[in-house]
């Protein structure tokens, strides 16, 4: 958010960040940001070496919230929860969209099925963002790639949209009449991954629960319906 805020003027992209794409590239130069991004790793690796190598948080996370395969197939889980299950599941892979048609995707998986899975593919996935990250910034220096795509004007009608938060795939359905948006259905990732979340404490003691919840990574806001 702050490098966002660096290159926006807003935390949240506010002017810049429009339906379609982007309004302008940022007002950061691309080298200052590449090398944002590589000091932003640096302190990655050195804060996910002392996670990992801290067993009073890792004696906490493995082999607590066990949830598999079949029960995440089961229930329609999505993001780090299905992933950390084994489940490959994304939907900037499994219906890509914007540039991330010419990006490679790779999806990050472990088998583990518990909180530390949940965690790890979460590492995994910061990498591969920055991964991402350094291609979208080298297409902008080719000036290859599109900022933004054009949008029918007026009219009425619907339509059905989807990206891949943080936590999972978010969907979005829109009704418009006379101009004005008349109706919306948001199907978050919370939304989703509540209803499995109960399932993760066969065998667990109480003091564990903040843990498995925190590697569920999910909000009371985002399932208000």
């Amino acid at each position: 958010m702050r490098w966002r805020a660096s290159l926006t003027g807003s935390r949240f992209g506010r002017g810049v960040v429009v339906p379609g794409g982007v309004q302008q590239t940022g007002h950061v130069e691309l080298d200052r940001l590449c090398r944002e991004i590589d000091s932003f790793e640096l302190e990655l690796a050195r804060d996910r070496h002392l996670f990992l190598g801290t067993s009073s948080m890792t004696d906490r996370l493995i082999g607590s919230g066990v949830i598999g395969r079949e029960l995440v197939e089961a229930y329609g889980a999505v993001g780090p929860v299905a992933r950390g299950s084994g489940a490959s599941v994304d939907a900037r892979h499994e219906r890509p969209y914007g540039e991330y048609r010419r990006l490679g995707l790779r999806v990050m998986t472990d088998r583990g099925g518990d909180a530390m899975a949940r965690i790890i593919v979460s590492f995994r996935e910061i990498d591969e963002s920055l991964r991402i990250l350094r291609q979208a910034i080298d297409r902008l220096r080719r000036r290859d790639g599109v900022l933004r795509v054009a949008l029918p004007a007026g009219g009425d009608g619907c339509a059905f949209g989807w990206v891949e938060a943080p936590q999972g795939e978010l969907v979005v359905w829109v009704e418009i009449r006379d101009g004005l948006i008349h109706r919306v259905h948001i199907a978050s990732p919370s939304f989703r991954n509540w209803a499995l979340f109960d399932r993760a404490f066969p065998r667990d003691v109480l003091t564990d629960f903040a843990f498995i919840e925190h590697s569920f990574g999910l909000t009371p806001a985002g399932a208000d319906r």
